[in-house]
């Protein structure tokens, strides 16, 4: 599997694709940053009067709240690490060796969220390095660390749970715009459901209960959320993320590779 990782490695750095990507996020950073450059910011959960201005410690709360595109930010990493596989007939070719079905699906599973890691943590600290020379770092509340890292935790998990649902997509379509209307749909189905509902005066909100959108935001201000709160977002990419591997093995496995 070392040698399936340093082939995917070298082929993915040694395109386009991964830069472009870091670089949109970059921009995006920039955005939220430029944003509240001007004036005071207004922290979550935190009373008007106490508005702060914009420093690195404080742009960690800035930067939860506008985590709402990071999961399409992940869609060109699933693609690159995937899609190749058989455009090129790489996955024919890795069989034929003897590599098993199971591994070599595996090994992209593992490969993609190691970079999902690489771009959300380049997200929070990229963020707030560009906050910290706006503003110096400013004052660390209590628990500042622990929050960070619990938040990041849940964060990186939803993350990798829909990168790996990507995954699925991939090896069962092979499509672009298949995959990306049932990734959408998916990711985003419930909120979209309940926005058409509440425009008719109908009351669907529990829907938001389910919806993987609306629960990844929320895990942002963890530090507000109960125990059963918490538990019931990180359910929904638990989820997703064990259906959609069972079943993409499934699939794989059973699949004529061409």
């Amino acid at each position: 599997m070392i040698n399936i990782f340093r082939a995917d490695l070298y082929r993915i750095f040694r395109g386009k694709g991964i830069y472009i990507t870091f670089l949109a996020l970059l921009g995006y950073i920039g955005m939220i940053i430029a944003a509240n450059m001007a004036g005071d910011i207004i922290l979550p959960f935190v009373d008007a009067a106490a508005d702060v201005q914009l420093n690195g410690a404080n742009s960690t709360y800035l930067l939860f709240a506008n985590t709402m595109l990071l999961p399409f930010f992940i869609m060109p990493l699933f693609f690159v690490v995937t899609a190749p596989i058989f455009h090129e007939g790489t996955a024919k070719n890795e069989v034929s060796w003897g590599i098993s079905r199971v591994r070599l699906y595996i090994s992209r599973l593992i490969l993609v969220a190691v970079l999902c890691m690489m771009l959300y943590v380049f997200y929070i600290g990229a963020g707030m390095l560009a906050a910290t020379l706006v503003g110096g770092f400013g004052y660390m509340s209590e628990g500042f660390w622990i929050n960070l890292l619990l938040v990041m935790g849940a964060h990186l998990f939803m993350l990798i749970a829909a990168s790996w649902f990507g995954v699925f997509l991939v090896f069962s379509f092979k499509v672009f715009y298949a995959i990306e209307f049932a990734y959408m749909g998916v990711l985003m189905g419930p909120l979209l459901v309940s926005a058409i509902f509440m425009g008719a005066n109908v009351d669907a909100g529990f829907l938001l209960n389910f919806d993987f959108m609306t629960n990844f935001m929320a895990l942002g201000f963890l530090r507000e959320m109960n125990v059963y709160e918490t538990l019931a977002s990180l359910a929904i990419g638990a989820a997703l993320l064990v259906v959609s591997t069972a079943a993409g093995l499934v699939k794989f496995i059973k699949a004529e590779i061409k």
